[in-house]
């Protein structure tokens, strides 16, 4: 990384800011489809791979709009990463919530998600407020989508892979959000 950040810095035009947000995503970028390769062979080899890449496309635009917990190394986020997503597919997987608790939770994850807007990385540059209020729109909007599409498909028995997917999202932001007020303030 440390070669791809003086590349950027020597030859291209870029502001500080702009700089450290190429090689946060940059970086992200690398990490996450790592992951992602890894990811595809583990589930793959436990016979759940429809179940994981289901959870994938329910958790990744959360994740990349909220942002959640974030760890010092890539290994710890791996590991719970892996942890988080098989616990959804083979474990809450099999907990049914009926549809009308079902809908007010997500109803209520909604909102949490919109109240706390956005757990990023302390590696990642601030938001202004203006690029603040966006990302809790797209997170709202987002999150709608998919509390949408859970209520059209309630009844399947895939469902409860989209909607743990949401309320443990939920759950990772509260997560998140407590541990910048305690411990990082300036946040």
């Amino acid at each position: 990384m440390n070669y791809i950040n003086n590349y950027i810095q020597q030859n291209m035009n870029l502001t500080t800011r702009e700089q450290k947000l190429l090689v946060y995503y940059l970086k992200c970028i690398l990490y996450d489809v790592s992951k992602l390769i890894i990811f595809l062979f583990i589930f793959y080899m436990l016979h759940m791979l429809p179940e994981f890449l289901l959870a994938f496309a329910s958790l990744f635009p959360l994740r990349t709009i909220c942002g959640g917990l974030h760890f010092r190394h890539y290994w710890s986020c791996f590991l719970f990463s892996l942890l988080y997503i098989f616990l959804i597919t083979a474990l809450f997987n099999k907990i049914i919530i009926p549809f009308q608790v079902g809908f007010i939770l997500l109803v209520l994850c909604s909102v949490t998600i919109y109240q706390i807007g956005q757990v990023r990385s302390p590696s990642k540059p601030s938001l202004s407020d203006t690029e603040l209020l966006q990302r809790k729109r797209i997170a709202l909007l987002a999150v709608g989508c998919e509390i949408i599409f859970t209520v059209l498909v309630y009844h399947q028995n895939f469902a409860p892979i989209i909607y743990w997917s949401v309320i443990l999202h939920t759950v990772q932001l509260l997560i998140g959000k407590i541990n910048l007020v305690l411990f990082n303030p300036t946040q």
